[in-house]
């Protein structure tokens, strides 16, 4: 025998107060529990209220975007764009789940507590409802978990101050670069119309390498504080993105993996040339659809757990916002001062993380850009 039991905010409510009841569940705040006996199945937990109510689907599927995971040692499953999550009870519900994405018959609970569950799953929005949204499961979920409307949980600043930054990496040497007068570079820049209009993504590198005073201006326009003020913005100030700079043999600096360290203005060495190094290149230069390594590569990479501290489900969300200001400000520096740059739509993280002795989920490369003469 199946029963239903309710929660309102973590409150049981009298299940004879049917209007109250139904009020509760059209806002979104009632838990529906399915029981069979003794022994709880399924809850569906609102984070929103719910839409209107639509006929199920013959024969029920479970829809290609739901996701299970697990959260504070409770199985959850949820569509990313669901209305509510289904917190599963019972592993025979997990059993249920399998034969409907496989589209198969399950004997795994009795017929009135399957049928039980599948009106639960139907509710959340877990079934397949014959549409095709266009979208691929992991951009949904990064989309609902960083935009507001989609979850009555607080999104944005924690209340948590910034995070400290620690680098996880050992620096070898630290070559200091030339000094940058950006005040001068101001008086004699050309307009930033002028900038916009010959920014170029330019993918084939000139004859002639970069030289060190070249690296060293580039790198005070795009990722140095001038007076405190950063070129670029960032999500609560915290500029928690790093910058990087994998240099090719046949510059005047030494090849090899170098950090960015904006204060005092210096390339720190955090890996030596060899083939991880020129295999990075080589990603690098394949993302590009060129043949010839970059004279040098800027990597882009953020801590993402100490920003999901400060930010929770926005800290991804807001690193690649942060990346793409970045690199718009590089391309801008690069069309000002005549050089060739080209961002990437890709770049290869786990050897990135490796060439850094770090773990590639604690400091994750989130882009990166070309740069040569032009």
């Amino acid at each position: 025998m199946i029963r239903w039991s309710y929660a309102a905010e973590g409150q049981p409510q009298d299940a004879d107060d049917a209007a109250t009841l139904y009020r509760l569940d059209r806002i979104g705040a009632l838990d529906h529990t399915l029981w069979h006996g003794d022994i709880a199945l399924i809850t569906l937990r609102p984070r929103r209220a719910p839409p209107p109510e639509t006929a199920p689907a013959t024969p029920p599927r479970l829809s290609d975007h739901v996701v299970l995971h697990q959260e504070a040692g409770q199985w959850i499953a949820e569509h990313p764009a669901g209305w509510a999550r289904l917190h599963l009870h019972d592993p025979r519900v997990s059993a249920l789940l399998h034969a409907l994405a496989l589209g198969q018959p399950s004997d795994a609970l009795p017929e009135d507590a399957q049928q039980g569950v599948i009106a639960l799953l139907h509710r959340a929005g877990c079934l397949h409802d014959g549409r095709t949204t266009g979208w691929g499961t992991a951009d949904l979920w990064a989309h609902h978990r960083s935009r507001l409307g989609h979850d009555r949980a607080p999104l944005g600043k924690t209340g948590q101050s910034a995070p400290a930054i620690a680098a996880p990496h050992r620096v070898h040497a630290t070559l200091p670069l030339p000094a940058v007068d950006m005040a001068a570079l101001a008086r004699t820049d050309p307009p930033l119309a002028s900038a916009i209009a010959g920014r170029r993504s330019q993918r084939q590198h000139g004859a002639r390498p970069l030289s060190t005073d070249q690296i060293s201006e580039f790198l005070a326009r795009t990722l140095r504080p001038d007076q405190g003020r950063w070129p670029y913005p960032s999500g609560g100030g915290i500029h928690g993105v790093r910058g990087y700079l994998a240099l090719h043999a046949g510059l005047d600096l030494p090849a090899g993996l170098y950090a960015y360290a904006p204060e005092p203005h210096a390339l720190l060495s955090v890996a030596q040339s060899g083939a991880g190094l020129n295999r990075l290149l080589q990603d690098a230069a394949r993302a590009a659809g060129v043949d010839e390594l970059p004279q040098a590569l800027l990597i882009l990479a953020a801590p993402l757990p100490a920003l999901r501290r400060a930010y929770g489900d926005l800290a991804y969300g807001l690193a690649v916002k942060e990346v793409g200001a970045i690199l718009q400000t590089g391309m801008l520096a690069a069309s000002a001062m005549d050089l060739a740059a080209c961002p990437l739509g890709t770049g290869n993280s786990t050897l990135f993380a490796a060439l850094l002795g770090a773990d590639p989920l604690a400091w994750t490369s989130l882009g990166e850009m070309m740069l040569g003469t032009s």
